[in-house]
């Protein structure tokens, strides 16, 4: 599928996190097409560098974006994960595991709307706190945001 998730035989399960397994880039993948108007773009690490010489320089394109989402879900969805104070969109969730202690992750992105290259950051961190994954998130962004 689109987005490279393997969705179990219960979706409804899938609902409450039961029996869906992906990774921190297949988050990433799928947060990138809510910060692009639900369309996924060519996966990359950085879009750009810095040369002392020549200041920011673009790299070249890789591949074409897919939509992986209708616009009306997208707006819906961006709506209930708005943090109001900057233009961006983040969720925080603890996963749950049988033998060890959870998992934490954090998954923010740009919102459509801002002008800069649109980007996503995932926060994943082998225990149960999410006010640490949301610090460590909200930061990142907020320093890639900068100029």
């Amino acid at each position: 599928d689109a987005a490279g998730l393997q969705i179990p035989d219960h979706p409804e399960e899938a609902a409450l996190g039961k029996g869906l397994f992906i990774s921190p880039l297949q988050l990433a993948a799928a947060g990138a097409a809510l910060s692009n108007h639900g369309e996924r773009p060519a996966l990359v690490l950085a879009t750009s560098y810095h040369s002392t010489q020549r200041g920011w320089i673009r790299f070249p394109s890789r591949g074409a974006s897919h939509t992986v989402f209708p616009k009306n879900l997208v707006e819906e969805a961006l709506g209930l994960l708005d943090t109001g104070n900057l233009p961006v969109w983040q969720a925080t969730a603890v996963v749950p595991l049988e033998e060890n202690e959870g998992i934490t992750w954090f998954l923010g992105g740009t919102q459509p709307a801002w002008e800069g290259s649109p980007f996503v950051v995932v926060v994943l961190l082998e225990s149960e706190n999410p006010a640490l994954a949301k610090s460590i998130g909200e930061k990142v962004i907020q320093a890639a945001m900068q100029p």
